[in-house]
């Protein structure tokens, strides 16, 4: 992950962490990943760099299926 030590949104400080990503199939989670990313801790925006969400979305494609639910924090889902 490149270091970027400033939000790109306020320029705030931003910190590494790891957000979950969850994917549910019939009400049941099947799956968790912890994907690393950089909080604001002025603004609570999350960057993720775009080679982790290449890889995010190459293993949502390998282990989902249609009707699954892929859950971000939030509580943003996709279907």
């Amino acid at each position: 992950m490149a270091e970027h030590k400033t939000c790109p949104v306020c320029d705030g400080p931003a910190t590494v962490t790891t957000i979950p990503v969850r994917v549910e199939r019939g009400g049941r989670e099947v799956l968790r990943l912890l994907v690393p990313a950089r909080e604001c801790g002025r603004c609570g925006h999350v960057a993720i760099e775009d080679e982790v969400t290449e890889a995010v979305v190459e293993s949502l494609e390998e282990h989902t299926k249609p009707g699954d639910d892929i859950i971000f924090p939030g509580g943003a889902t996709l279907h």
